[in-house]
């Protein structure tokens, strides 16, 4: 089951209820009982997640980010605060593969938060529409650049009109749940890496991967995940 809302302001959608009374979250709340380094590692392998499955797919990932959350003011009403960010270049791909790469991020710190024993109805809400507002973003503005409707675990409306493209996101969770598994090695040591030096290059993720997994620099894409026919592009 899936819940739409809002918290601080913005629209948000997620597996798990609020388990708060309010949708104003302060960031002590916002935190749910995660110390300042516990925050950090997850978004680390928020950003690993990203970038990992990126490279899987065939995304042109050239850099990954991660702030220091002291370093950042806090996020008024209405907006949302960047703990971190992989960057892509000029690419043309699958639709459903740059929503994966948008939706790999909260999924990568869920399995996270779940291995260090934190997963709580707290933390898996607050993954989702804090560490995840950004990404849901992203999915905002690629409406804005195609005609595309997605839903939360719904399946394809019947009113779809004739030429939009259609994405259920819960089909597109339990498909990056599916790389991350394979791929949570790498994505251990691509957010190691974050932890100790704040970026990583084009050249860093790839030997990282090469290195973690004794592969290819440039994994094979799973048979399971052929290229879907719907191409989106981004100068």
């Amino acid at each position: 089951m899936w819940f739409e809302g809002s918290v601080n302001g913005l629209e948000v959608h997620t597996q798990y209820s609020n388990p708060f009374p309010s949708e104003i979250l302060d960031p002590d709340t916002a935190a749910g009982g995660l110390s300042p380094g516990q925050l950090h590692a997850r978004d680390a392998h928020h950003e690993a997640g990203h970038a990992v499955v990126g490279i899987v797919l065939g995304l042109p990932v050239t850099r990954a980010t991660l702030h220091v959350r002291s370093d950042l003011a806090p996020a008024p009403p209405g907006t949302y605060v960047e703990t971190g960010h992989v960057a892509l270049g000029p690419f043309v791909a699958p639709l459903e593969d740059l929503v994966t790469f948008h939706m790999a991020g909260v999924r990568a710190a869920h399995r996270w938060l779940d291995e260090q024993r934190l997963l709580t109805p707290a933390t898996a809400f607050l993954n989702d529409v804090i560490g995840g507002l950004g990404d849901q973003a992203s999915l905002r503005a690629v409406k804005t650049e195609r005609p595309v409707q997605f839903t939360w675990g719904t399946g394809r409306p019947d009113t779809l009109r004739d030429s939009w493209d259609h994405v259920d996101v819960a089909e597109v969770y339990s498909r990056a749940d599916a790389l991350i598994k394979l791929y949570w090695p790498q994505i251990t040591s691509v957010a190691h890496h974050l932890l100790d030096h704040s970026e990583a290059s084009e050249d860093d993720l790839r030997a990282l991967l090469e290195t973690r997994s004794n592969i290819s620099s440039t994994p094979e894409r799973p048979a399971d995940l052929a290229p879907a026919s719907r191409l989106y592009s981004r100068p």
